[in-house]
C-alpha cells in the first residue's frame, strides 16, 4: 500500500477583482468545515488536494476566506507549515469571481460523503485501527466510492483486522474492477495472512490467466496505423545549459493549454534523438543519439501519450529516432486509462501529453546479462529523463518523472510489444503559476 509525499504548491494568478460577499461567506464556510476534521484527517486531505492537483484552490479559498476562519484552519497546521501557508497566501495573485468558484468547487467536492469515509478509513489505517477502517471503506463502497485500487486497500485491511473472507471479497472487487498487479499482492505483507487460504492460490491462478490473455494480445512488432513527420528539433536554443540546471524542478500542475507539436518535437529529440547519423548499424537505429548507452545498445522505447497537442490526433504514439517520426499506435486520447494505471497520479491525466520509456532489456542482456538489465538499462533511463527535463527548462514546460504505476496495466494501455517492460511515466505540461 503506497502514500503520498507532502504537496509541492503552485499558485493561480488572473486579475484582481473585488469579491462579492455571498462567494466570500462560501468560500469561509468551505474552510470553517475543514477546520472541523481533526488533525490527522485534515493532514491526509492535504494528501488528497495533492493527488486531485488542487493544491493552489486551497491556496486560493484560504487568500479569500474571513481572517477568523483562517485562524482556526491555521490552528490545525505545525507553526511550520503555518508560516508557509501564510507566505503563500501573500504571494499569491488576486484572483476573479469565476476563478475563485472554481477553486471553492474544487475543495468542496473533496469534503463530500462517501469520499470522506475513503478519507477517514485512511487515517484509520494510519492509526493501526484496523476493523474500524475496514468498516469506513465499506461504508465509502455503499455510498458509490469504490473503485480497484480502494477495495485492494480495503482487502489489506479486512486481512489486518483478521476478516479472511471480508479481504477475499475485496480482492475479488479489485480483481473484476481490473487490478492485475500478482507481484505486488505476493510481496504485499498486509496480505500474508492469507497466503495458506486455499482460496489465495485460485485468486493467483484467476488473475495470472485473466493477465496472459491480455498480455498475448499484444504485439511482437508494431504496425503503425499513421506515420506523423515531426518538425525537425531546434539545435541551438536561448537558455543555458546552466539556466536549466538552476531551473530544473519536478512540475506536478500544468496550464490547461496546449502543448505544440515542435513542443513534442523537441522533447523526444532530446530523450534519444539522432546526433550523429550511421546508416550502416541498424542495431543503433539510425546513429549515436543525444543520451549515452552503455555499448550504444540503445535499450529504450519511447512513447507519447497524446492529448491536447496541437496538430496531432489525440493517441499513443512511438517515437522512431532515425526518421525523427512518430508512429501512431492506437487513436483516441488514453490519458484517464494511464492515470488509473499509475495509481490515480491525476497530474497523468491533466497534463497535455506524457513521456513513457520503456526497455527491451534483452538487448542489454545479451552482452552484459544481470549487470545489463540491472544496472546500465537503468543508467540509460537516468540519462534520457534528464535530457528530457532539461528541456522542459528550456522550453519552460514542467514534468516529472513517475515511477509509480502498474507495469502490466500501463503496458497494455500503450500497447507495448511483448519484448517492451516500461520504466517510467514523464507527463508534461506548461508551467503553472508564477514564470
Amino acid at each position: 500500500m503506497k502514500y503520498l509525499s507532502l504537496p509541492l504548491i503552485f499558485l493561480l494568478a488572473s486579475l484582481a477583482v473585488a469579491v462579492p460577499n455571498n462567494i466570500k461567506k462560501n468560500v469561509s464556510q468551505i474552510v470553517k468545515k475543514l477546520t472541523q476534521l481533526s488533525k490527522p484527517e485534515l493532514k491526509y486531505l492535504r494528501y488528497v488536494i495533492f493527488e486531485n492537483g488542487k493544491t493552489d484552490s486551497l491556496i486560493i479559498i484560504l487568500k479569500y476566506a474571513d481572517e477568523d476562519s483562517r485562524k482556526m484552519f491555521f490552528s490545525k497546521l505545525s507553526d511550520e507549515l503555518k508560516q508557509r501557508y501564510e507566505q503563500l497566501i501573500k504571494e499569491a495573485n488576486e484572483v476573479d469571481n469565476k476563478q475563485l468558484a472554481v477553486a471553492a468547487n474544487a475543495i468542496s467536492s473533496l469534503l463530500e460523503e462517501p469520499k470522506l469515509d475513503i478519507l477517514r478509513a485512511q487515517v484509520l489505517l494510519e492509526e493501526k485501527k484496523y476493523l474500524e477502517a475496514a468498516k469506513k471503506y465499506e461504508e465509502a463502497f455503499k455510498g458509490g466510492a469504490g473503485k480497484r485500487d480502494y477495495y485492494y486497500s480495503a482487502a489489506c485491511v479486512w486481512a489486518m483486522a483478521g476478516d479472511k473472507d471480508a479481504a477475499f471479497r475485496n480482492l475479488d472487487r479489485a480483481v473484476n474492477d481490473g487490478w492485475l498487479a500478482i507481484k505486488e499482492m505476493q510481496d504485499d505483507k498486509d496480505l500474508e495472512s492469507l497466503h495458506s487460504d486455499p482460496r489465495w492460490s485460485k485468486l493467483i491462478t484467476r488473475i495470472e490467466e485473466k493477465l496472459n490473455r491480455l498480455l498475448a494480445t499484444l504485439p511482437e512488432i508494431h504496425e503503425p496505423r499513421l506515420v506523423v513527420k515531426l518538425p525537425p528539433p531546434v539545435l541551438d536554443g536561448l537558455v543555458s545549459v546552466e539556466k536549466a540546471l538552476a531551473t530544473r524542478r519536478s512540475v506536478r500542475q500544468f496550464q490547461p493549454e496546449p502543448l505544440t507539436i515542435k513542443d513534442i518535437s523537441q522533447l523526444v529529440w532530446s530523450a534519444y534523438g539522432v546526433t550523429q547519423p550511421i546508416p550502416d548499424a541498424p542495431d543503433l537505429r539510425g546513429g549515436l543519439k543525444t543520451a549515452p548507452s552503455a555499448g550504444a545498445l540503445y535499450p529504450l522505447e519511447i512513447y507519447v501519450v497524446a492529448g491536447n497537442v496541437t496538430d496531432l490526433t489525440p493517441g499513443v504514439y512511438k517515437y522512431k529516432p532515425e526518421t525523427h517520426e512518430l508512429l501512431q499506435i492506437s487513436e483516441g486520447d488514453k490519458r484517464k486509462e494511464l492515470c488509473d494505471a499509475a495509481l490515480n497520479q491525476t497530474w497523468i491525466r491533466e497534463a497535455p501529453a506524457s513521456i513513457v520509456y520503456s526497455a527491451v532489456y534483452e538487448r542489454n542482456t545479451s552482452k552484459y546479462g544481470k549487470r545489463g538489465r540491472e544496472r546500465y538499462v537503468c543508467m540509460d533511463l537516468g540519462h534520457s529523463a534528464e535530457n528530457v527535463y532539461l528541456q522542459c527548462a528550456s522550453l519552460k514546460l514542467g514534468t516529472c518523472a513517475i515511477g509509480a504505476f502498474l507495469d502490466d496495466n500501463v503496458k497494455l494501455v500503450i500497447q507495448m510489444t511483448q519484448s517492451e517492460e516500461p520504466l517510467y511515466i514523464m507527463p508534461i505540461g506548461k508551467l503553472k503559476g508564477k514564470q
